[in-house]
């Protein structure tokens, strides 16, 4: 199953993947290519480079340290992005309201940008603070300067470039809601284990350079062939990678029906999450910190459950016990369909939740 991301106590969040390791990184790479680049010359019998024991073994050495480094700094990266960058302020936390972006990310996940219920265009910043809704999930401020104070709870601080920070007529701030996709563990699974083929085909080139070339000119002959088969299988992504058909992967929001796999649960009104569609949503409630340059914000992520509902009862949904129980209603729904690990049931036959139709 595809890594899945954990969030931790503020206090205990990364600060960022730090400029070591970046630095780490690049020597590490230059290596990797300067040492690939010597063998593969050797091989080929180009002048300047003598075809020795010497000259493969210094090589194959400084290639095996630099992968080294590189599947190091890949994993530390990798740990960043799943277990260091999210600050944890509750477990699960519901909320409705309005579509207005779908995003796709270039980690592979989905994102829905939110208006919370009951706001309307007429909606102030002020009066959008004050609905329970957005004081709960947007505007909470869970001790982000306490970790570091770089950080800074900016609550309309989203990303898009081409779009406004938030929409109605005082641009109010989005929840931003992401469903977490594969893609980014499925590349950087795949590469770290092109690295460790590499670091193995590296070690025999050690190995025999270290043995005095006792094979003579055919064992390089071999060794040539099998490195440019490797290459090959790694410039056409032949070689094994992590492949799940149980991932949690973002492709049921749109216009795809929600598959047995994904996180979506829909009503009787459709099966397919739209921008303009009214929804309740349940997640993990976190800070994102990895976008202190323009300010950390609340979100629900991963996103576990999504149910689209009706603009009456957006509209129904005020700070009253009769709107609060609308929206307990749906919370616990979503609550009951899915199992106690988060995941929803996988069931062909839970499409929807009779609570929720």
């Amino acid at each position: 199953m595809a890594r899945q991301t954990t969030c931790r106590p503020m206090s205990e969040v990364w600060t960022g993947v730090g400029g070591w390791a970046i630095a780490g990184g690049i020597i590490a790479a230059v290596g990797a290519i300067a040492a690939a680049v010597a063998i593969a010359l050797a091989l080929l019998h180009v002048s300047f480079v003598t075809l020795n024991p010497v000259t493969i073994g210094i090589a194959a050495g400084v290639l095996i340290a630099s992968l080294l480094g590189l599947i190091a700094e890949l994993t530390h990266i990798r740990n960043y992005f799943f277990d260091g960058k999210l600050g944890c302020i509750a477990e699960e936390e519901c909320g409705l309201g309005q579509v207005w972006i779908i995003e796709d990310n270039s980690d592979g996940d989905v994102s829905l940008n939110l208006i919370l219920a009951p706001a309307r265009d007429t909606t102030t910043l002020a009066e959008y603070r004050g609905m329970f809704q957005a004081d709960r999930l947007i505007f909470r401020d869970p001790g982000v300067a306490t970790a570091d104070p770089e950080w800074e709870h900016k609550p309309d601080a989203m990303r898009l470039d081409n779009e406004p920070t938030g929409q109605f007529t005082a641009k109010l701030p989005y929840l931003h809601c992401e469903i977490e996709g594969s893609f980014f563990d499925d590349w950087s699974s795949a590469l770290l284990a092109y690295m460790w083929v590499l670091v193995a085909f590296a070690t025999g080139l050690l190995a025999l350079a270290i043995a005095g070339t006792a094979s003579g000119p055919i064992g390089w002959i071999v060794v040539a062939a099998v490195a440019l088969l490797l290459l090959l299988a790694l410039a056409f992504g032949l070689l094994p990678g992590q492949d799940d058909e149980f991932t949690t992967d973002a492709s049921p929001v749109g216009t795809a029906t929600p598959g047995p796999g994904g996180p979506i649960v829909t009503d009787s009104g459709g099966s397919s999450i739209s921008v303009g569609d009214f929804v309740v949503v349940l997640g993990r409630h976190v800070v994102d910190t990895g976008h202190s340059d323009e300010g950390c914000w609340n979100e629900l992520h991963p996103l576990r459950a999504v149910a689209k509902v009706t603009s009456a009862e957006y509209d129904s949904v005020v700070d009253t016990p009769e709107g609060r129980a609308i929206l307990e209603r749906y919370c616990r729904a979503l609550s009951d369909f899915r199992d106690p690990t988060g995941t929803i049931r996988q069931e062909l036959k839970c499409s929807e939740h009779p609570a929720v139709g």
